[in-house]
């Protein structure tokens, strides 16, 4: 029996804002002034967000 362990998610501002159903504009603003936690890999605009429950 194999345990399997998602890897990493891997999303663009553009993918998170159609998730989250806002503007890619007010993503940026939460990643800068720290509401949206967020990493940037490379210099394409990809992010590395930590996922959240719903509770």
């Amino acid at each position: 029996m194999s345990t399997e362990h998602p890897g990493p998610r891997f999303l663009t501002i553009k993918d998170v804002a159609a998730e989250l159903t806002t503007s890619e504009s007010q993503i940026r603003a939460l990643i800068s002034c720290g509401d949206l936690p967020a990493i940037q890999i490379g210099g394409r605009g990809y992010l590395k967000f930590r996922p959240v429950s719903a509770e």
